[in-house]
């Protein structure tokens, strides 16, 4: 697998290679972003998954079935929140933690 330090207050951009199975991606945020940082799938509608906010909030409506793009929103993502993100040949399986509900999104 790969680490990522998302180290910029502007955000980024970042799109995922091509879906193989035991690709492995560990997104932590290092600096406090300002304006979304987002990670796009190469192919539509393959991301699974649901943020977990240690604040307690419910973040159903933040999570997706069917995703192609994992936001991690501008003034509410914290450093040390993560994403963690695991291809299986078909889909991504994503894991987000931090510390606000609505920390990231996974939308599309």
């Amino acid at each position: 697998g790969l680490t990522l330090y998302l180290d910029a207050a502007g955000g980024g951009a970042i799109v995922l290679p091509a879906n193989v199975a035991g690709l492995r991606f560990y997104f932590r945020v290092k600096t406090a972003p300002t304006t979304d940082w987002t990670i796009t799938s190469a192919t539509a509608d393959t991301m699974i998954g649901y943020p977990v906010a240690s604040s307690g909030g419910d973040e159903t409506a933040n999570g997706n079935t069917a995703g192609d793009v994992v936001n991690i929103k501008a003034n509410t993502a914290l450093p040390s929140d993560w994403v963690f993100m695991e291809a299986d040949g078909t889909s991504w399986q994503v894991t987000a933690v931090g510390k606000a509900t609505g920390f990231c999104t996974i939308t599309g």
